[in-house]
């Protein structure tokens, strides 16, 4: 699965993937959808936060706010990881 997601080039693939991919809940998938938050389609980003706050965890937090950082304050995505973390915070 990690190994087709990074040859992926279709966006829809790409959700696709990491919605199953975090489907385990397994904590190992942290930093793959840590990854695709950078990743140019929202739908793919949007799909990894939607993993990472129902894996919670500190590093999911912890890298969550990382990404929070790397984005422009004010756009939907900074906004987007700002809520995710309040959620996953609620979740631990």
């Amino acid at each position: 699965l990690f190994s087709e997601l990074s040859g992926a080039t279709n966006p829809d693939h790409r959700r696709t993937l990491i919605r199953v991919l975090w489907e385990f809940r397994d904590q190992s998938a942290v930093p793959v959808l840590l990854e695709a938050l950078d990743d140019i389609s929202d739908e793919v980003c949007l799909a990894a936060l939607d993993g990472l706050v129902t894996i919670s965890g500190q590093a999911a937090i912890q890298g969550m706010r990382a990404a929070a950082n790397r984005q422009e304050k004010g756009t939907p995505r900074r906004a987007w990881v700002e809520e995710a973390i309040a959620q996953a915070a609620d979740a631990t």
